[in-house]
């Protein structure tokens, strides 16, 4: 945590006021344009040399200290069920956004999602809310290897990474027809998986709809009675009643004491 004395102008630590005020700002400044040095006005002025610095350095290069998060704002209750909303009823091909990443088409994923936020609202949204936002759409990727996989699409720069696009070799390689001969192979190989993937989900299915079945073996009674058999003993054809609880049999029956009685320990003889 930086401390109080190290912290300049308009760089504040969280429910504090700043230590300098503006027109101890302008003084320092000034000052340091006529040659003082940096130690003798932080002393002067009660604050550090990296104080003074960071000032000077702010002032000469705004845009270096601007905030980078500016924009990134809290979406609104309005904003919020607006973005839902369109969520549900678009797909990302209808706002430009299906040439962001390498996934289907008709498949929202937190980049799009991102980029529609930047669209609509100029605004990035904490990753709590996104995940709020798109929870229905990012768990529907478990069942995608059922779909099978697209077509390649035509070429296109923009779904290349700005420092790729700028690439001419790169640029001329990507637009070349050999590679589009390798991305044709690649779809060919894919959809061969996917019609593996297809037949073994089928065949889990077939296997697992004759497991539910009864068996043969077994006529409507006992299927309609899946109870166990009575143990010996206690069946309604043996003469002999089922033993009361507590009641030692066979040959610990004459023992004494309580039937839960723990046994007595007898000393081993050296």
């Amino acid at each position: 945590m930086l401390c109080r004395k190290v912290v300049p102008a308009g760089f504040r630590v969280t429910g504090h006021k700043p230590i300098l005020t503006k027109e101890q700002r302008a003084e320092i400044l000034r000052r340091l344009g006529e040659g003082e040095k940096q130690v003798a006005l932080g002393k002067e002025f009660n604050v550090t040399r990296a104080a003074i610095s960071l000032l000077k350095q702010r002032t000469a290069d705004p845009a270096r200290f601007a905030n980078k998060y500016e924009w990134k704002k809290r979406l609104t209750d309005g904003e919020i069920a607006t973005f839902k909303h369109t969520l549900d009823t678009t797909l990302p091909k209808d706002h430009d956004l299906d040439v962001l990443g390498p996934a289907p088409s008709r498949l929202w994923t937190m980049e799009r999602g991102y980029a529609l936020a930047n669209k609509l609202f100029r605004k990035e949204p904490a990753v709590r809310i996104m995940k709020d936002c798109m929870g229905d759409h990012l768990t529907r990727r478990p069942d995608s290897y059922l779909t099978p996989p697209e077509p390649p699409p035509p070429r296109d720069l923009r779904r290349l990474p700005p420092e790729l696009a700028a690439d001419k070799d790169f640029v001329k390689y990507y637009l070349s027809p050999i590679a589009l001969q390798i991305e044709q192979r690649e779809y060919e190989l894919a959809l061969e998986h996917y019609h593996q993937l297809h037949a073994k989900f089928l065949q889990q299915q077939a296997s697992q709809a004759t497991a539910t079945l009864r068996p043969p073996e077994l006529d409507d009674d006992a299927w309609a009675d899946p109870s166990p058999p009575p143990l010996p003993g206690t069946g309604p054809s043996d003469p002999s009643p089922p033993p009361a609880p507590g009641h030692r049999l066979g040959k610990h029956a004459k023992s004494k004491g309580s039937p839960f009685t723990k046994a007595k320990r007898t000393k081993k003889k050296h």
